[in-house]
């Protein structure tokens, strides 16, 4: 891989008043990376990674300008200049390219009035070498996700873009959408690797919509990265979640199931079925479809009150905060597959960059800041993914 040269690093800093560059290395500090004790060897030369791949995964709310002015008084603590968009964009780009992530799943990136991604994101990401795929949001939202990755390293072999507003179905009335990829990395394209990008509904109080949005997007995941013999290829899950590590969402990805019936969400119990069978959403997250083709038509089931998967999730963060929200909170997260036979975990997480604390963003300004340029804080981590 060719690093960009120190000199850009630099340029991409200058725009900082010295008091901001100061500040932005103590955040540095706060940020810095951690590695896992299979890095700790990875990064000391003691385990053989000729023929692995090594790639880092950046997932990050870079705020939709038009949201922001749609809602000031969310930003009011902000000080003026730092909420424009050209000082904004500046602090992005400064983050892509002191990282410089092999994949970038993005979220709010705006498509409309202006579109940011034509005229700023899109010529960016290609002068780095990136290439791109994306999806906006539907309705009339002017914003939606991309995940960027390097030209050079992977080929995209599949993309399924996924929408949560489905018309004959109450509960899914959202707009929120999903982006799923399966990439083969150039280097080793005997393993192929799926990775998701989603952000789903903000509303507090409608847990069960959220629930569901994340149930369809596991069963997308499904479809994308199951294998003829019926394991799962190596699957990265990333996203605004909207949801906090107690949540449901949260429950249903990272125990592998969540019983949904009796909860109250939206002002009343949640029924012993969320989603009517025409959608064909089984509550293993898995859709109809897709077991019939599998000659599994007779697992489909629901009406259990409860939702479940196979996918083994691992969170990238066991702790730390994304974003402000009535408090200070994780909402974005980066998630990783493993198998129930740690022997066949292709995918290993190597590295972290860190996330500060509660106590680290109290004494921070708000977000957006001279140095953080979004209301969310991006979440990087580097992994090793063995043939």
């Amino acid at each position: 891989t060719t690093p960009i040269t120190s000199m850009a690093k630099q340029s991409s800093t200058a725009y900082l008043s010295t008091r901001s560059q100061d500040a932005l290395s103590q955040f540095a500090q706060v940020r810095s990376w951690t590695p896992t004790s299979l890095g700790k060897s990875v990064w000391a030369g003691q385990v053989p990674t000729d023929s692995s791949l090594q790639f880092s995964v950046m997932s990050y709310n870079v705020l939709a300008q038009n949201l922001l002015e749609c809602h000031p008084y969310l930003y009011r603590d902000s000080p003026g200049p730092v909420l424009g968009w050209p000082y904004r964009w500046q602090g992005i780009k400064r983050e892509i390219l002191d990282i410089q992530p092999d994949i970038v799943c993005l979220q709010e990136v705006q498509f409309k009035n202006p579109d940011h991604f034509t005229l700023q994101y899109q010529p960016f990401f290609d002068s780095l070498g990136y290439k791109y795929t994306m999806k906006t949001r539907t309705g009339s939202k002017e914003d939606g996700c991309v995940i960027f990755y390097r030209g050079d390293m992977f080929n995209l072999e599949e993309v399924s873009a996924l929408e949560f507003k489905i018309d004959r179905v109450k509960l899914l009335d959202r707009d929120n959408i999903g982006l799923v990829c399966r990439f083969v990395p150039i280097t080793s394209p005997t393993t192929p690797l799926v990775i998701g990008t989603t952000h789903l509904l903000y509303n507090p109080k409608r847990a069960d919509i959220r629930l569901c949005q994340a149930a369809m997007f596991l069963a997308e995941l499904d479809r994308m990265a199951r294998t003829s013999s019926g394991s799962y290829l190596p699957t990265i899950l990333t996203g605004d979640l909207n949801s906090d590590p107690m949540s449901p969402v949260l429950q249903l990805l990272t125990s592998g199931s969540f019983q949904y019936e009796g909860l109250r969400s939206g002002g009343r119990p949640m029924p012993r079925k969320l989603l009517p069978d025409s959608l064909g959403l089984s509550d293993s997250c898995q859709w109809e479809v897709e077991l019939e083709q599998r000659g599994l038509g007779r697992q489909f089931s629901t009406g259990s009150g409860e939702f479940k998967h196979k996918f083994g999730l691992q969170s990238v963060y066991s702790s730390g905060v994304t974003t402000f929200q009535d408090r200070w909170t994780m909402v974005d997260y980066i998630m990783y597959s493993t198998s129930q036979d740690s022997q066949e975990n292709k995918l290993k997480l190597v590295a972290k960059l860190g996330l500060p604390t509660e106590q680290n963003m109290q004494r921070s300004p708000k977000c957006p800041s001279y140095i953080c340029p979004s209301d969310h804080l991006p979440l990087v981590a580097q992994f090793l993914l063995t043939p």
